[in-house]
């Protein structure tokens, strides 16, 4: 396999890692708080791909970073922190483009745990215990929504133009991207029996796994119609 190394001497955990949705890009955060961005070559695991160290470090961050999405239509990288600082840098260069949040003292419920780009409307998606928040880029608050339960994993569904969360009390949510009100409840299917930790979407199914050492299958979201529902 490749080696992906910044080569700095002082070795810090890596909390997380991201690829760019056509695979130009990587991007993974430390417990230290930075974020490295690569470009991938060709053959991704050719033991040379990171010889050169990463093409940009990005700082900002004072804690360990928690979450990262990459987006290479906006030419953006989103990185969230344990404390609830959420940076925005260019993917080119890394200029500093937006900063939302405070950097406060790493706590129960102060952790992103989740973010991405909206890439159709360039909105910023976060996720976080204490719900769900939309940003523009120029750091207008677009939409909050409270959620009865922590956001343990989201995913964008772009043919549906909405996110899907699954949560800390077993529930699975669609909340809307697109029409009026943003983050309005598009869909909830039924609750799962355990603690939700993680989800992804297929082409037919959406899954998540659970605490109880389970992976569950339900339903795909179904495309947008006019109105934004589907």
């Amino acid at each position: 396999p490749g080696a992906w190394s910044d080569r700095r001497g002082a070795h810090s955990v890596v909390t997380c890692v991201r690829a760019s949705h056509r695979g130009a890009w990587l991007a993974t955060g430390t417990e230290d708080g930075l974020v490295s961005l690569w470009p991938v070559p060709g053959d991704a695991c050719a033991p040379e791909a990171s010889a050169a160290g990463p093409a940009c470090l990005l700082r900002g961050h004072e804690v360990a970073v928690t979450a990262l999405d990459v987006s290479e239509d906006l030419g953006l990288v989103a990185s969230g922190g344990a404390g609830g600082l959420v940076l925005v840098h260019a993917l080119r260069g890394g200029a500093l483009v937006l900063a939302v949040g405070e950097a406060r003292r790493p706590g129960p419920g102060t952790a992103v745990r989740c973010v991405c780009f909206a890439d159709r409307d360039a909105h910023v998606v976060v996720a976080a215990a204490s719900g769900v928040t939309v940003f523009a880029i120029d750091g207008t608050l677009l939409a909050s929504r409270a959620l009865a339960a922590p956001v343990a994993g989201m995913v964008l569904v772009p043919r549906a133009q909405a996110l899907v969360c699954a949560c800390g009390d077993g529930s699975l949510l669609a909340l809307s991207l697109a029409g009026t009100p943003l983050l309005a409840q598009r869909r909830e299917w039924p609750r799962a029996p355990a603690e939700l930790t993680c989800v992804s979407v297929a082409e037919d199914a959406i899954l998540v796994g659970t605490a109880a050492g389970e992976v569950l299958s339900y339903p795909a979201l179904l495309a947008a119609g006019p109105g934004g529902a589907g």
